[in-house]
C-alpha cells in the first residue's frame, strides 16, 4: 500500500505544481528544473531527522501540556526545523542555477516546489501510518500550508532583491520567523490537548487569512515581473476549473482506498466526515488562489489579446439614447483595476490621428447578463472624471460616472461585415 499511498502523495504535489504553471504565465519554468527541486526538497525529509539528533537529541525539550511551551515547540522543533530543511534545496537551486530565476515569482515556484516534494515524502508517511481517511484533510491543509510558508521564506528573498532599502536584508530572517512560527500556530490549535474539538475552527480561520496573505505575495511577484504585460492573462475560471477537478480526483481516489482497504459500508459512513470538503474548495476559491494576477474574465482575455493598445470601433448600444452619438473610433491606451480587481480600460476617442479634446472614456465589461452583442463584447462607458492619473495601476471607483452601454469590433473588416457592407 505505501507504493499507492506514494503515489496519491505525487499526485497531490503535482496539483499545486500545475497550478503555479498555471499562474506563471510570462515566462514558464521547465519541469526539468521543477523536477530537480521536487527531489532536493523531498530528500529535505532527511534533513529534518538529521538537525533533531544533532541539535535536540541531547535537550529535553518535549510538550507537557504548558501553552507556551507547547506553541514554542511547534513553533521551533516543528516550525522552524522543517522550514529550515525546505528552504536549503533552494538556496542550493539558486547557487547552481541563478539565472533560472529571473523574475519574482521563480523565487515563489522554485521554494514551495521544494516545499510540495517535502510535503510528498510527509503525506506519504502519514497515509501509511493512518490510513486513507486522512487524504483529504493533508490534501488541502498541509500540502497547502507547507507551501505556503516555505513561499514565505522565499518572498523575503524577493523583498531582500527586489526592494533596495537599507532594511531589506531584513526581510529573509523576518519571513523566516513569519513561516516558522505561522507553521508552529497551525499545529498548535490542531494538537494542544486543552483545545482539542475546538482548536480547529481557530486553525481553519487562521488557515483562510494565510492563503489571503499568500495571494497578495503572489500577485505582487507576478505583476513586477520584467516580463509583465496586460497582453498575457491569468484564466481565472480555468484555474479553478482545473483546481475543482484535480481536487475532485483526490475527494474518489480516498473512497475508493478506503473502500480496498476496510469496506465500502465504511467508505460510505466516511463521506459525512468529508462533507466540507467541496465547501472548503469553494472557500479557497473565494479567498482568490484562482484569481492573481491579471484578471482572465472573457470581456479581459478578448481585449488584452484583440484590442489593447489598438484602435477598434466602439460603438453605442441603443441608438436612441446615446452620449457618444454613433460609432466612433478609439484608441484602447491603457489598463487599470477598480474594486474587486474589476478590469477596465482607458480608451482615448479620436477623430482621424487627433485625440478629440477630453474625449477619454473608460471601459468595462458587461459581467452580468448577456455580454456580447452577437460576437461583439459589451462594455459599460464611463466619463472620467478628475483627478484621474493614467499612470496609476488602480482606480477608486467615484473616478468614473457611467455613460451607456457599447460594444467593441476589432477591426474595419468585422466592421464592415457587422454593417452589412
Amino acid at each position: 500500500m505505501i507504493f499507492i499511498y506514494g503515489f496519491i502523495a505525487l499526485w497531490i504535489s503535482w496539483v499545486w505544481v500545475d497550478y503555479f504553471r498555471l499562474i506563471d504565465i510570462y515566462e514558464r519554468e521547465h519541469l526539468k528544473y521543477a523536477l530537480l527541486i521536487f527531489l532536493l526538497g523531498a530528500a529535505s525529509v532527511f534533513v529534518v531527522f538529521g538537525i533533531n539528533d544533532l541539535v535536540f537529541g541531547s535537550i529535553s525539550f518535549v510538550l507537557n501540556g504548558q501553552l507556551i511551551n507547547d506553541y514554542l515547540y511547534y513553533s521551533i522543533k516543528v516550525g522552524a526545523v522543517e522550514e529550515l530543511a525546505k528552504f536549503l534545496p533552494f538556496v542550493i537551486f539558486y547557487v547552481l542555477f541563478k539565472k533560472q530565476l529571473n523574475e519574482p515569482i521563480d523565487y515563489l515556484f522554485y521554494g514551495c516546489t521544494s516545499a510540495l516534494g517535502f510535503a510528498a515524502v510527509e503525506n506519504t508517511l502519514y497515509f501509511y501510518s493512518n490510513g486513507a481517511s486522512i487524504i483529504n484533510g493533508r490534501a488541502i491543509l498541509s500540502t497547502l500550508g507547507h507551501m505556503m510558508w516555505t513561499g514565505m521564506i522565499c518572498y523575503g528573498v524577493v523583498r531582500y532583491k527586489y526592494l533596495h532599502k537599507k532594511t531589506a536584508f531584513l526581510a529573509i530572517p523576518g519571513y523566516f520567523l513569519l513561516a516558522a512560527f505561522g507553521h508552529g500556530f497551525f499545529n498548535f490549535w490542531l494538537a494542544f490537548e486543552p483545545f482539542q474539538g475546538k482548536g480547529w475552527l481557530v486553525t481553519i480561520a487562521y488557515f483562510l487569512i494565510s492563503i489571503s496573505l499568500f495571494v497578495g505575495m503572489l500577485n505582487n511577484a507576478i505583476n513586477n515581473s520584467a516580463f509583465f504585460t496586460y497582453h498575457k492573462v491569468i484564466h481565472a475560471s480555468h484555474v479553478a476549473r482545473r483546481l475543482f477537478i484535480h481536487f475532485g480526483i483526490v475527494f474518489l481516489v480516498q473512497f475508493a482506498v478506503l473502500a480496498y482497504t476496510t469496506s465500502v459500508v465504511e467508505a460510505i459512513v466516511d463521506l459525512h466526515a468529508q462533507i466540507y470538503f467541496p465547501g472548503f474548495i469553494v472557500m479557497i476559491r473565494k479567498k482568490g488562489v484562482s484569481r492573481i494576477g491579471v484578471q482572465g474574465s472573457p470581456f479581459d482575455d478578448v481585449l488584452a489579446r484583440g484590442y489593447f493598445q489598438k484602435n477598434v470601433k466602439l460603438y453605442p448600444l441603443s441608438k436612441r439614447r446615446t452620449a457618444i452619438k454613433s460609432v466612433r473610433d478609439v484608441y484602447i491606451a491603457s489598463k487599470h483595476f477598480l474594486s474587486e480587481d474589476e478590469p477596465a480600460y482607458r480608451a482615448e476617442i479620436r477623430s482621424g490621428e487627433k485625440i478629440e479634446p477630453n474625449n477619454r472614456v473608460l471601459l468595462v465589461a458587461k459581467s452580468k447578463g448577456v455580454a456580447y452583442r452577437g460576437k461583439y463584447p459589451i462594455v459599460g462607458i464611463y466619463r472620467i472624471l478628475e483627478p484621474f492619473d493614467p499612470k496609476e495601476a488602480r482606480q477608486p471607483d467615484d473616478n468614473f460616472s457611467f455613460l451607456e452601454w457599447g460594444y467593441v469590433v476589432k477591426d474595419e473588416a468585422e466592421s464592415n461585415e457587422r454593417n452589412g457592407s
